[in-house]
Parts: structure tokens; C-alpha cells; sequence
């Protein structure tokens, strides 16, 4: 919902607001009477009763939708949801009792209500009208929440096949996968025993993207063995000893998590880093105990290697995990002139 939808729905609501605190049906008349337009002799506080009543709605309106709502109301705790309702209630009592029987009062000599009124009638009519501004500050601030999640829903579906359909143009792209045949082509002219493997694995790696990662979510088994065969294939087009170490600790190899959510690093470590080096080996560790989950890797810097797309996987990734895990993720990404060091932390 757009800026200018939530104001359209806040004018008409107010303009509503005035024309029914503005007007009162005269039932000797049967006609209805507009406030200002009545004679000096009428009272006063009936032609100044709009003005200052629409401005103390205003008021705890606003006061409800910022602060109130937000902080107990929205926090779907039953007690805090009570305390918030009492609060706002206990607000506009006070504030109109306030204005109204104190301050026209002492500056225009007349108040609202007669003084011989008991305060118990006081509190129980102010309950009504604190209503007409209370209950539609709830109403429109729960229809522009609802509205706004689902938007946000929608955003992390097309986001998540963005992601799918970047990685498929980029990571797993015609480039990477000419490579990785001729790899496997050469295997098998020398009759290697590693040829069906490599088959295997990539066999594995093209299956993953294009049926599990339809998925909302996949376990974490299949994302680390993904990102193992993807390992293990680009280590095939790397000349040289190749110094990889991952470790693995985890507790639940059936927790679900959103497919294609880690691979990304480990791309960008074999995209724009050097995996050759001893004395710098890609270490990447994946920790998952209970209901969190840590993944961390530092590679060493391949300073002969720029990309004009470099980042552009990780951008994603970020824009995944804040709409997947709005305040449940820390993502610290450093990067210095010869290494790179990726942690993320997701409460599941």
C-alpha cells in the first residue's frame, strides 16, 4: 500500500469524522443542523464543540496509531494488548476532561459537561466517543498492516525466483557447465573411476535446481550436499592441489531452510577468490544446534580476478534473508585486501 493510498484512506476517514462531530439532527425540526451555523444565542460550547472535539481525536487518533498500537497492541500479547486499550481509553478521558471542563472553563468562562454530573456518567460517556476515534485508529492501522504483509509476501515469492533465475543465468551457467563436461569427458577417455561420480554429481546439481528449488524449503542435508557436489565440480576445472576444508556440525539435518539460501558464498569464494593458496584455504564452517543456525567461510582474495558482477549473488541473498528472516538473521561480511570473511547467524 503506497504513501498516498494510506493518506487517501486517513482524509476520508476525517472528513467522515467532521461532518458527523459538525452536524446533530434536530428532532423538533427533523432536519439536520450544522454546528457553525447557529445563532449567537446559541450556546457556545455547542459552536466551539467540533473544533476542540475533532482536535482531541486527532490527537489520541495519532497517539494510538504511532505509539500505542505498534507497542502493545500490535505485540499480540493479551496482557499488553489490555494495557494499551486501558491506556488510550484513559488518555482521551483524561485529555478531554482536561480541555474541555478545565481550560474553556478558566478562559472562555463554560465547559462541556454540567458540574452536577457524577463522575462515574463522565467515564462511561467519554468511553463511547473515545471509540468514534479509538476503533477506526485500530481498524486502519490493522487494514494498512495486512496489506503491507501481504505485499511482502508476494515480494519474497517473485524475490525467491529472481534468485533462482539469476543463479541459473549466472552460477550455474552455460560456462560452468562446458567445464565441467569436458572435465567429465576427459575422465572417461582415460577411463578414470571418478568419471561416473563427476556424472553423478552433476547429475545431482542440475536436479536440485530445477525440481527442489521450486520448493519454499529444503532440509539442510540436501543445501550442504549441494553445495558439496558444487565444490567438488568446480574443483574439477581448477589446475593445481586445491585447499578446501568444511566442517560440519549439525544437530538437525531435516530442518527446513529456504533452498539455494548458502550456496552464494561459496560461489563468490570460487568466483573472485583463490582456492590454491596453503597458506589461505577456503574454510567454510556450518553450525546448527537447536533452532540456529551458523554458517561462516574466509577465502583468500584473488587480487588478479575482477568481475564486473561481482556481488550481485550476495545483494540477493540479502534481500532473501531480510524478507525470510526480517529480525532473526545477522549477516557481517568483511573484506580486506587479500581475504574475504562471510558470517551469518539465522534463528529458525
Amino acid at each position: 500500500m503506497t504513501k498516498k493510498q494510506i493518506s487517501a484512506i486517513h482524509l476520508v476517514f476525517w472528513v467522515i469524522f467532521i461532518i458527523r462531530t459538525a452536524t446533530r439532527f434536530d428532532y423538533d425540526t427533523l432536519q439536520f443542523e450544522f454546528a457553525f451555523w447557529k445563532e449567537e444565542s446559541e450556546q457556545a460550547v455547542f459552536r466551539y464543540y467540533p473544533i476542540v472535539f475533532t482536535l482531541l481525536s486527532a490527537i489520541i487518533f495519532y497517539f494510538n496509531y504511532w505509539y500505542v498500537i505498534p507497542k502493545f497492541i500490535g505485540s499480540k500479547k493479551f496482557g499488553r494488548i489490555v494495557l494499551g486499550v486501558v491506556l488510550i481509553y484513559s488518555c482521551f478521558i483524561g485529555l478531554r476532561y482536561f480541555v474541555e471542563e478545565y481550560l474553556l472553563n478558566l478562559f472562555f468562562g463554560f465547559t462541556n459537561y454540567s458540574p452536577v454530573l457524577p463522575t462515574s456518567f463522565y467515564i462511561v460517556d467519554n468511553l463511547y466517543f473515545a471509540s468514534l476515534c479509538i476503533i477506526p485508529s485500530i481498524t486502519i492501522w490493522l487494514i494498512v498492516q495486512f496489506v503491507q504483509s501481504q505485499k511482502e509476501k508476494t515480494e519474497a515469492v517473485q524475490l525467491k525466483t529472481e534468485a533462482e533465475i539469476n543463479f541459473l543465468k549466472s552460477q550455474v551457467n552455460p560456462h560452468f557447465i562446458f567445464n565441467t563436461m569436458n572435465n567429465i569427458y576427459y575422465l572417461v577417455y582415460q577411463k578414470s573411476d571418478l568419471a561416473l561420480s563427476a556424472i553423478e554429481k552433476l547429475s545431482h546439481l542440475m536436479r536440485y535446481v530445477t525440481y527442489e528449488s521450486q520448493q519454499q524449503t529444503v532440509s539442510l542435508e540436501a543445501e550442504i550436499e549441494y553445495i558439496e557436489n558444487y565444490i567438488e565440480l568446480e574443483c574439477m576445472r581448477i589446475q593445481g592441489e586445491k585447499y578446501i576444508k568444511i566442517k560440519k556440525e549439525i544437530q538437525q539435518p531435516q530442518l527446513q531452510i529456504p533452498p539455494l539460501l548458502l550456496l552464494p558464498f561459496v560461489e563468490n569464494a570460487f568466483k573472485h577468490g583463490e582456492v590454491t593458496d596453503p597458506n589461505h584455504p577456503f574454510l567454510i564452517t556450518i553450525t546448527q544446534k537447536e533452532h540456529t543456525l551458523i554458517f561462516e567461510s574466509s577465502n583468500k582474495v584473488n587480487s588478479y580476478q575482477k568481475d564486473k558482477q561481482q556481488g550481485i549473488g550476495i545483494e540477493n541473498i540479502k534481500k532473501r534473508l531480510a524478507l525470510h528472516f526480517p529480525a532473526q538473521h545477522t549477516l557481517t561480511i568483511t573484506q580486506t585486501e587479500t581475504s574475504y570473511f562471510c558470517n551469518l547467524t539465522i534463528e529458525l
